[in-house]
């Protein structure tokens, strides 16, 4: 299936507009996609046409409701190769699913002198949560050893598994390197330990199929709005016998079975985990996210959004004053992440430039701190490709990148 950029592009109206008099060029896309009209009309319809809420209704508003809003469940359960539509939790977003595994489990299953393994690429989404956990339980984090290309060393792996590990967590793609982690070789350690497994794969739902049978996690989370669906949406999988056995992360309406003054009996999982109204209308618009994903050809997207990264790579490594934070596409798997910090100047003050000739970029520490140090940089300026991105765009950012050239 070939894909073809510009009637991809009509889909996101957003693209039609102008910023300070330049038409946008939207390069922040792992901060957040942009959103199809499809996703848009979803939302109207439901809260012009469809509005009840679910799951406990007596009358058809609300029966409909409950059906599009599981159908959801399921579609997203098959996607990703659960074993049972039941392990497939709707939160807020990666960092509350995250917050559940650590209070919901971690409370309960880690204590003094246990560790839990990190990447030192991890965003604070996947760092402060374990860090709440260190100083409440007295366990201790360790990161891996990941070279900047996102490869192990093997010797090193073995040797920290010799510790009193009881949960490692990885994200798959960094959000400042665009790497991609070899999370494998660490998820069969966890496996073959009895190690519990979490993968955030909030950068990785437009770059490659996920099954999480063949990575073998026992949790894995990503968000809606970074894979063109809504805000407010995450998704959490979990496997159904590690669900079974952890309290609840929130209580409330809709997740308990009977409640006395003496006796409170839970709902099965995923309800456990899914206490008051949900956001409805948000998951449902998710569904008409996931459909685009699947009748479109995520190998073309890849190969498309490789060769414009390349470019804007190639340009980049021309410019004296300019030091490329991500490794070269020739050297590591990774996605459409290009990251740089610019010799004498702040990367907020690019970022700036940039916005007033209408090209979105992100500039900062990219809520990760603790690789910023390690890079030996205070923040960078980030370049995020998405599908609808086009070659237009490079050249309007190279342009634009001359100018900050002029004035900094």
């Amino acid at each position: 299936m070939s894909f073809d950029v510009t009637s991809f592009r009509a889909l996101f109206p957003q693209l039609q507009r102008e910023i300070e008099g330049h038409p946008l060029v939207y390069l922040d896309s792992a901060a957040t996609s942009l959103k199809p009209k499809a996703v848009a009309d979803a939302l109207y319809h439901y809260y012009t046409h469809d509005v009840a809420n679910i799951h406990r209704g007596a009358h058809y508003l609300s029966r409909q409701g409950t059906e599009k809003y599981e159908d959801v469940r399921t579609k997203i359960s098959k996607w990703i190769g659960a074993s049972r539509k039941e392990e497939v939790i709707f939160t807020r977003g990666v960092t509350e699913s995250i917050n559940l595994i650590a209070h919901a489990y971690g409370f309960e299953h880690i204590g003094v002198g246990d560790v839990i393994l990190l990447s030192p690429f991890e965003h604070h989404s996947n760092i402060l949560p374990w860090k709440i956990l260190a100083e409440n339980t007295g366990c201790r984090l360790v990161t891996l050893p990941f070279d900047q290309e996102g490869q192990l060393d093997q010797q090193a792996l073995q040797k920290i598994f010799t510790q009193k590990i009881r949960l490692v967590s990885l994200m798959l793609y960094s959000n400042v390197t665009g790497v991609r982690l070899d999370v494998e070789s660490v998820l069969k350690m966890a496996r073959e330990k009895e190690v519990v497994s979490i993968v955030d794969a909030a950068q990785a739902m437009l770059h490659e199929s996920i099954d999480v049978q063949k990575l073998d996690c026992d949790f894995l989370t990503f968000s809606a709005h970074k894979m063109f669906g809504p805000f407010g949406v995450g998704i959490l999988y979990g496997r159904y016998e590690l669900l079974e056995q952890m309290l609840p992360y929130q209580s409330g309406g809709s997740m308990i079975s009977s409640v006395t003054w003496d006796k409170t009996v839970y709902q099965d999982p995923p309800f456990k985990f899914e206490a008051g109204t949900p956001n409805i209308a948000d998951v449902i618009a998710t569904g008409v996210a996931v459909d685009l994903i699947q009748s479109s050809p995520l190998t073309e997207w890849v190969k498309h959004g490789r060769a414009l990264g390349e470019k804007i790579e190639a340009y980049l490594q021309t410019q004296k004053k300019i030091k490329i934070l991500s490794p070269l596409y020739t050297q590591a798997k990774k996605t459409d992440i290009i990251s740089f910090a610019y010799e004498g100047a702040h990367s907020s003050d690019v970022g700036e430039i940039l916005d007033q000739m209408g090209i979105a970029v992100r500039a900062g520490h990219m809520c990760a701190q603790p690789l910023m140090a390690e890079l030996g940089v205070a923040g960078t300026v980030r370049v995020s490709l998405a599908p609808y991105n086009n070659n237009e765009d490079i050249e309007r950012f190279t342009t634009a990148m001359k100018k900050v050239g002029e004035l900094l």
